[in-house]
């Protein structure tokens, strides 16, 4: 049976919606890849600490707390492996699994085609990822709508990023922030805007190139060699 891929959009929805009713969330995506396209894709929602505190509810209130459970088992469903997640900032889960192709396993949109998805090249002489994804989430703010201005208020203090690791450093991205190594590239995520994505990152294959190199000098050595036996027999 085939497994349905969730996309990122959906899981920011049902998330939403799940803290709507509980406070204010912080959703952490993170996709971690590896040189031959595979690689980790986890993310983490949770309860945002400061307003846990702002509220007088501690972690411990939380600990026998239902309200993660559906989404727990749809993560379960979807092969992931689920545990608790604590940190400084956020109390919540954490789900995570290895993929052998990242593109077959992750979209943004859920009615994407695939124009969105992460792309993974590689050739004899070079391996390459990029990404050129809209994430719309103009509609999830409730702005302008006397009636939902509680919701905007949630929205405006959801905490929602989106991360890649790479194998090796970025070239062009437009990403909110980029580690010192250039490997790691994070987007800060707004609710009630159009986010945009994209990155390009390639690394040549040195070995494939040195080992051509090295049977191109061969090759001339070779025909220089026997060129010269040729006029040294001649003379």
């Amino acid at each position: 049976m085939e497994r349905t891929v969730k996309s990122m959009m959906l899981m920011i929805v049902l998330a939403i919606a799940m803290f709507m009713l509980t406070g204010c969330a912080n959703i952490n995506y993170e996709i971690k890849l590896e040189k031959d396209g595979s690689g980790e894709i986890s993310y983490i929602m949770g309860y945002d600490k400061n307003f846990l505190n702002s509220m007088e509810v501690s972690v411990e209130d939380l600990r026998g707390d239902n309200s993660f459970d559906e989404m727990r088992q749809e993560a379960q469903q979807e092969g992931y492996t689920i545990e608790e997640y604590e940190d400084s900032t956020t109390y919540g889960f954490k789900a995570y699994k290895h993929v052998e192709n990242v593109q077959n396993e992750f979209k943004v949109m859920e009615d994407s085609t695939g124009e969105d998805a992460i792309h993974f090249e590689k050739s004899f002489f070079k391996t390459s990822f990029s990404q050129n994804a809209t994430l719309d989430l103009s509609d999830l703010s409730g702005e302008g709508q006397a009636e939902d201005a509680l919701t905007s208020a949630i929205m405006g203090q959801m905490k929602i990023s989106y991360k890649i690791v790479l194998p090796f450093a970025v070239g062009q991205n437009n990403a909110s922030n980029v580690s010192e190594d250039g490997k790691t590239l994070e987007w800060t995520l707004k609710a009630g805007q159009t986010n945009e994505i994209n990155f390009t990152a390639e690394q040549s294959n040195m070995v494939n190139i040195a080992i051509i190199a090295g049977a191109v000098i061969l090759v001339l050595i070779l025909i220089l060699a026997i060129t010269s036996r040729g006029k040294n027999k001649k003379n």
